[in-house]
């Protein structure tokens, strides 16, 4: 995915990283944040490659990526547009 689709379907991040030829954005989610993960693809601009989960509150596991994205698409979808 490239990083219009990212920002389409999860909104703006609450983090946003740049560093040589790559990126990672963060969201921060109540149960969990998810790390996008971005790599420069040539022509085509910054592409995913992967994305993590981590967990809010010290100490706990982190969750499955899947359900990290699924609360992300949720609160974009919340929110309506303009996020």
């Amino acid at each position: 995915a490239a990083e219009a689709d990212v920002s389409g379907r999860l909104g703006k991040p609450d983090i946003a990283r740049a560093e040589g030829s790559g990126a990672m954005w963060t969201y921060r989610l109540p149960d969990c944040a998810l790390f996008v993960f971005f790599r420069r693809s040539g022509r085509e601009g910054l592409k995913v490659p992967g994305a993590a989960a981590g967990p809010r509150s010290r100490g706990r596991n982190p969750p499955p990526v899947n359900e990290c994205v699924t609360e992300a698409l949720g609160r974009h979808a919340s929110e309506g547009p303009g996020r």
